[in-house]
């Protein structure tokens, strides 16, 4: 077999994700890993190879699930640190066993814990940490041992449709609970230097570089080449990271293989360059498999330099390979070389699968093994006398730069689809972003500040110099990211895509590059046949799955414009409400945000916007502010600004909070209609949806309350309720009692099947008349379980309990979907 880690790596991924997905019991597996050992060991001495190569598949398909059974959640112990979760504040201590990561509004640190603290003993415990620790702090490193007080958590998801799985991202990495302080002043040294020696003496020398680029380069520039050189990307400014972002470039900013391959290529062009000026050896020795062995010095230097991170291990690892293979002579294997590559990762990390950064780097480049032979075959071969043309050296920088777009235009249709299930974003300036940007990074940024990280110690000066020179040439590619990103079409957001359209565009790729190649080989041999029964089933296949293509694209168009029943999603938005509401005929209206009171976490960017695009929706046609409480506001910012919103609704209560500053200030800018509502507004009907306004009675203004003594903002929130044939739903975000009574006096009817309880579940809210009234089947709580103010109450469930009302909690069930025709409802949580 002529690429056997295909295969071989192909079926390890499918044992890691089947383990993933199914709870396989360790005596099954290993039992599973015997018997392919005894059949591939029979098969081996009856020398039958089609047994010798299913044994290795199977065994690795049942390797692959038991090492991802290893990071599976299990019940911890009184030795494990997670046992200590949801109690008290209590004494942590342990070692630093990370390089700190460094935020503007944090710093992150790894803990592996030793022992529990008390007065009355010192429990050992085991596992690790994550502590984050308010502002920016550098008193602590690697291998610090320290003890700290904090009260620590469980790590959640947020549990809707299109969420990023956070808990299995820390339990991957090894990570059992989470902790917080204000100060960096409340964690106590104990020791320093307690790590690996070898580490500890990486990261002095990285402290050290840090402090090199800081002292010469103390502008922006500087928190860029720490980025670069370092892989430290946490001080680089919000909106530079946005404008990475807009031009389609953000890799640029974590170390992967683009910067280790960058390295390589220039370390090998400058070895081969210093080389061949020796007759002596271009003689005796293939100076390119020379100039590749000595390449792998500056990779595993700069890979040192960079802390030796996953990404940053993962990225040696495959251009280490890629070298070797050089050297060996296997340069025309490189696929399955890259096959090879992850293969190791994966033996050694099965959970590097699950890594964006993983998938990304190995796409990216397997489809620019694939694609780009296949493109540029397509392109006029240059005749051998063509050199010794008039313009040579133009010719030649002409195909260069052409080589690099199809190289660029490669990458960019492999990863395509991987950004948008991950990112749900595009740019359309990627190509002009790589052409005109990366080369500055990639032959004048990266190989300068490397010589000058090299010399640090020995010429300080002369590295002073070379940093300086090297923030020019990355100032000049911050000019260029800066003027891209400020193209109104620089960047759109799309729709999350499905498994299958997924399976479609990649297999859609694969048979139009198959049949590119089939044509590309007809072409350069005059006497081949013309087109074959091969070439003929290919184009059946590619006309195939493009119209199975269109025809999914047109399926899933009109079942989310024409869902045909009143749909409401109640959004786990932790200790907030949102809820999205989907009329009969696609009509749609987002109630609320969600929002913290800290502005360290937009739930609107990271919580609502990724379920909107998981339901393929990027125009809502109402968003409506029930009142302007940063837990129902905070994350509607980041909605008005990003999608397209057709009208606003609110009660026209104002505050003079930052957040609600920024939410008029957007609603202006985008100009999007804005609509003061009350109950004098009459019902609206919306795809036969009858939508009443109970409260507040008159529009609130700044001038003077509704009803005299009744200035509660909580009184005054919009109230809803929604009726499609005998099934109504009624929406009273946080009312407060005193608004529950003048409800209740004001409108003769308010029962509803469907209820959102009032203000999260809070004592004084759902008062027995109130829940008496409505009379509700469903009673529906958006809740967080560490919510600032703790509102639900045990009471209210019992209230709740005694009118026989079914009781759904996003804190448990996650997003909480109730769908009518009119007449039935179905009801389905995404736990």
């Amino acid at each position: 077999m002529q690429q056997p880690f295909i295969p071989l790596l192909i079926s390890l991924i499918a044992g890691i994700a089947a383990g993933n997905l199914f709870f396989l019991p360790d005596g099954i597996v290993i039992l599973g890993l015997g018997a392919t050992s005894g059949v591939l060991l029979v098969s081996a001495i009856k020398k039958w190879l089609p047994g010798i190569a299913l044994a290795v598949v199977l065994f690795l398909f049942f390797f692959g699930i038991l090492t991802i059974n290893l990071y599976r959640v299990r019940t911890p112990d009184r030795g494990d640190v997670a046992f200590y979760t949801d109690s008290e504040i209590i004494a942590v201590e342990g070692i630093i066993s990370e390089n700190p990561r460094v935020s503007i509004t944090k710093t992150d640190l790894i803990i592996a814990t030793t022992a529990i603290v008390t007065r009355e003993a010192r429990t050992p415990v085991t596992g690790k940490i994550l502590l984050s620790v308010k502002g920016i702090t550098r008193t602590f490193k690697y291998g610090d041992v320290v003890r700290v007080k904090t009260r620590l958590k469980i790590p959640h998801n947020f549990n809707n449709p299109g969420r990023f799985d956070y808990e299995r991202y820390l339990r991957f990495r090894g990570i059992r609970a989470r902790g917080f302080i204000d100060s960096a002043e409340k964690i106590i040294l104990i020791r320093e230097h307690s790590g690996n020696r070898l580490i500890t003496g990486i990261e002095s020398v990285r402290s050290s570089l840090r402090t090199c680029i800081r002292n010469s380069v103390p502008s922006v520039e500087g928190t860029i080449l720490q980025a670069l050189l370092l892989g430290e990307r946490g001080e680089i400014p919000e909106i530079l990271r946005e404008n990475f972002t807009r031009a389609g470039i953000t890799h640029v900013l974590a170390i992967s293989g683009l910067h280790i391959g960058i390295i390589a290529s220039f370390a090998f062009l400058v070895f081969n360059t210093i080389l061949k000026q020796s007759e002596y050896l271009l003689l005796r020795f293939d100076l390119s498999k020379m100039s590749a062995l000595l390449s792998i010095i500056p990779v595993i230097s700069y890979a040192f330099i960079a802390g030796f991170g996953i990404s940053t291990v993962r990225a040696t690892i495959m251009i280490l390979l890629f070298l070797l293979a050089l050297f060996m002579g296997r340069e025309r294997d490189l696929l399955n070389t890259l096959a090879c590559a992850a293969f190791i990762i994966l033996v050694c990390s099965p959970v590097s699968l699950f890594d964006v950064s993983f998938q990304l780097s190995f796409t990216a480049v397997a489809s620019i093994l694939i694609v780009t032979p296949a493109v540029s075959g397509c392109l006029p071969q240059r005749k051998d006398d063509e050199s010794s043309g008039l313009f040579p050296l133009g010719k030649k920088l002409i195909q260069g730069v052409v080589l690099f777009v199809i190289v660029s235009a490669a990458a960019t249709i492999g990863t395509f689809p991987l950004i948008a299930l991950y990112f749900n974003r595009f740019s359309s300036v990627v190509l002009i972003a790589n052409l005109l940007i990366i080369p500055i990074i990639g032959f004048a940024v990266l190989p300068t500040g490397m010589t000058a990280m090299l010399l640090a110690w020995i010429a300080p000066g002369l590295a002073s110099l070379l940093l300086k020179i090297s923030a020019g040439f990355l100032s000049l590619a911050l000019s260029l990211t800066n003027m891209l990103a400020s193209l109104p079409f620089a960047t759109f957001f799309v729709t999350t895509p499905s498994g299958a359209e997924l399976a479609l565009y990649y297999l859609i790729v694969g048979s139009g590059i198959a049949l590119l190649n089939r044509h590309v080989a007809r072409a350069r041999h005059a006497t081949a046949p013309g087109p074959t029964r091969k070439d003929a089933i290919l184009a059946i296949t590619l006309a195939v799955l493009l119209v199975s293509g269109c025809i999914e694209r047109l399926y899933l168009h009109y079942t989310v414009h024409h869902p045909g029943t009143l749909e409401a999603t109640f959004i786990d938005v932790g200790q907030g409400s949102s809820t999205l509401v989907r009329f009969p005929e696609g009509s749609t209206a987002l109630i609320d945000g969600g929002g913290f009171y800290s502005d360290t976490f937009d739930v609107g960017k990271y919580i609502v916007a990724p379920f909107l695009w998981h339901e393929r929706i990027k125009d809502i046609d109402i968003v409506i502010l029930t009142h302007p409480h940063h837990d129902h506001l905070q994350g509607l910012l980041f909605i008005l600004e990003h999608f397209n919103v057709k009208e606003v609704w609110t009660n026209g209560e104002s505050t003079n909070t930052e957040s609600f500053k920024i939410f008029m200030e957007i609603v202006r800018n985008r100009r999007i209609p804005v609509r003061y509502i009350s109950a004098k507004v009459s019902p609206r009907m919306i795809d036969g949806v009858t939508v009443s306004i109970l409260n507040p009675p008159e529009v609130v203004t700044n001038s003077r309350t509704v009803v005299p003594g009744y200035n509660d903002m909580h009184t005054n929130v919009l109230v809803l309720k929604m009726t499609l044939g005998t099934v109504s739903m009624l929406l009273p975000s946080d009312l407060s009692p005193v608004g529950e009574k003048r409800i209740l006096a004001r409108h003769d009817d308010i029962s509803s099947r469907i209820l959102l309880v009032p203000h999260h579940g809070s004592y004084s809210s759902s008062t027995t008349d109130f829940i008496k009234a409505v009379h509700p089947e469903i009673a529906v709580i958006s809740c967080g379980r560490e919510g600032y103010f703790r509102n639900l109450h045990p009471d209210v469930i019992t209230r709740y309990q005694k009118m026989h009302a079914r009781i759904f909690r996003t804190d448990i069930n996650g997003a909480i979907r109730i769908s009518t025709n009119g007449h039935s409802i179905s009801t389905s949580c995404f736990k």
